[in-house]
């Protein structure tokens, strides 16, 4: 693994705020610092984020083209026109889809929808899409969590008749396609928080209906739990309308969950309560694994069927198929670090390309290299005579940038400074590889180190019944609001290190003069401290703390981060 560079947060500049929310809320200074990084200022600020409001969401109507996207529906629904609804293939995208089908469906029986197949269709707006609105003459699409930059496409469907209401996040181009378009950061857009996933847009749409229709709030409202998955999922900033959001369509899922979702939290294994970290690392992997092994439209069908008997069957094929991702994402894993190893070593970035690799995880694969290798990574394979490969950046450096540098020998290319996709012709790799390495000639060494964003610097002791109480409430964590690093010097090994599994390790620390407090510590994939952690005198740790349900017990644990030792 690569060394991290431990980055303590500055708060010289937040002192005042820091007294203010320790005397307003009674609360250590510690937990004020937290909040203070995360732009509380004051005793309201604290209320808002604690207990977030669902009643206090922005007016719909507010967003650009809501009216005209509404009339424009109610009328298709009211003269039942065909209704199609066209969403991306991950969470984000089939969960705004099953909540606009299970919303419209009270209303028609005209209505049904369409997830393309990640692997003949790609992303987005497809021409199979159009063709098969075409041959059931749909009368309205509606794209969601795509659609944006599907100019071609649109456009096709518009001289075949068919109307098109595009819902969709996505940074937009200067020149947007002929549709009605529900896009809170298009140009001249009033609706004022610009960061919803693509099924807040889509919910958004629902609200408006609903408020059209003279419709109780508890039509959409029954939706949240969607509403958290595909926000949760798709990792916008998970603050404003995005927190209300998952902080409430969390708390369905904890009391009356949605049947579809409760099948797949089943088959699942997870533990009550469920967290944002389930979403990201249980519920959401298995939603996306449908699309990466098979075909995505069984998540819409599995929501939507409320046949227990088909959600069930259907959640543990899915289930099945994630253990399978996984098996592919480890042994593709291995085969990269081995080409890195073999071929070449570039200075400036990581490049690999195997032409059997499963197109589906090769972006998981590029997140894997980057935690071996901190360089801009790609990595590629090839799909029906095309390469295709996925990017992700160090910090500081803009990968869609270094991408579009090599826009010459490339087919297409997207995405964003730490993140990106590309295809290319394969007479055109070696060329790629060159431009790809030259271009990423500016990233620094220190650019090359992954950073380690501390919180705070605290003593094990400080972390009592009460700190924690008041740490849970900051749930749900996610982007702009990450589960706080903590460090703690001068620990002392309590017990011995176990190892679970092959790459785990368990151990017990504490504080150096303090034995009666004590804490375990988890440390996933990192069998390789094993002799260091054994055999040292003091340590330093960076971690999480985060409750551990085992065996009817509930206990904190510290999930290591980094580790360095005092000997």
């Amino acid at each position: 693994m690569q060394e991290k560079i431990w980055k303590y947060r500055d708060y010289s500049d937040s002192e005042v705020k820091i007294q203010i929310l320790t005397q307003a809320l009674n609360i250590s200074k510690e937990l004020a610092a937290l909040l203070s990084a995360r732009g509380i200022k004051d005793f309201q600020t604290a209320k808002s984020f604690f207990r977030p409001s669902i009643n206090e969401l922005p007016d719909p109507f507010l967003m650009l083209n809501m009216t005209k996207a509404v009339e424009l529906l109610q009328d298709t629904i009211h003269r039942k026109g065909n209704v199609l609804i066209y969403g991306d293939y991950d969470v984000d995208g089939t969960s705004s889809v099953t909540i606009l089908y299970k919303f419209l469906i009270d209303f028609s029986e005209h209505v049904s929808y369409y997830i393309p197949n990640r692997y003949t269709e790609g992303y987005g707006l497809s021409e199979q899409g159009i063709q098969f609105a075409i041959d059931n003459d749909i009368e309205l699409i509606l794209t969601l969590d795509c659609g944006i930059k599907a100019h071609e496409k649109i456009e096709k469907a518009r001289k075949a008749g068919i109307q098109v209401i595009v819902c969709d996040h996505h940074l937009p181009d200067k020149t947007l396609p002929n549709a009605l378009i529900l896009n809170p950061k298009q140009k001249n857009c009033n609706y004022p928080f610009k960061d919803l996933a693509g099924v807040g847009v889509t919910y958004k749409l629902i609200q408006a209906y609903c408020k059209n229709e003279g419709l109780s709030a508890e039509h959409y409202l029954r939706f949240l739990d969607f509403v958290a998955l595909g926000t949760g999922a798709d990792l916008v900033p998970l603050v404003g309308e995005n927190r209300q959001y998952v902080f409430h369509g969390l708390e369905k899922m904890n009391t009356n969950p949605s049947s579809g979702i409760q099948s797949i939290i089943q088959v699942a294994h997870c533990k009550s309560p469920i967290l944002m970290k389930d979403i990201g690392f249980s519920i959401g992997p298995r939603i996306n694994a449908a699309g990466r092994i098979g075909e995505a439209s069984r998540i819409v069908d599995l929501f939507v069927s409320g046949d227990q008997k088909l959600e069930t069957q259907l959640s543990k094929a899915i289930s099945e198929e994630n253990l399978y991702r996984r098996e592919l994402d480890q042994s593709s894993t291995q085969e990269a670090l081995s080409l890195l190893l073999s071929e070449e070593i570039h200075t400036n970035a990581n490049v690999v390309y195997h032409p059997e690799w499963n197109k589906g995880i090769i972006g998981i694969v590029a997140s894997r290299l980057l935690e071996h290798s901190y360089k801009p990574t790609v990595v590629l394979t090839l799909n029906n005579g095309i390469i295709t490969g996925s990017a992700r950046s160090v910090h500081g450096f803009n990968i869609h940038d270094a991408i579009a540098s090599c826009s010459h020998l490339l087919q297409s290319y997207g995405g964003h400074a730490f993140a990106a996709g590309l295809t290319l012709l394969p007479e055109n790799l070696a060329a790629f590889k060159s431009c790809f390495e030259a271009a990423c000639s500016k990233v620094s060494d220190e650019q090359k180190k992954a950073i380690l964003e501390i919180d705070l610097s605290i003593q094990l002791g400080q972390m009592h019944s009460k700190f924690f109480r008041i740490l849970w409430q900051f749930e749900p964590f996610g982007m702009n609001n990450p589960d706080p690093i903590f460090s703690s010097s001068h620990l002392k090994l309590l017990s011995s290190v176990k190892v679970m599994g092959t790459k785990h390790l368990r151990f017990k620390v504490y504080e150096e003069g303090n034995p009666d407090r004590s804490f375990d510590v988890v440390a996933f994939n990192q069998i390789d401290h094993y002799e260091r952690i054994k055999n040292c005198k003091t340590m330093t740790i960076c971690y999480t703390p985060e409750l551990n349900h085992w065996q009817g017990r509930t206990q904190v644990q510290l999930n290591l981060k980094d580790i360095r030792f005092n000997n």
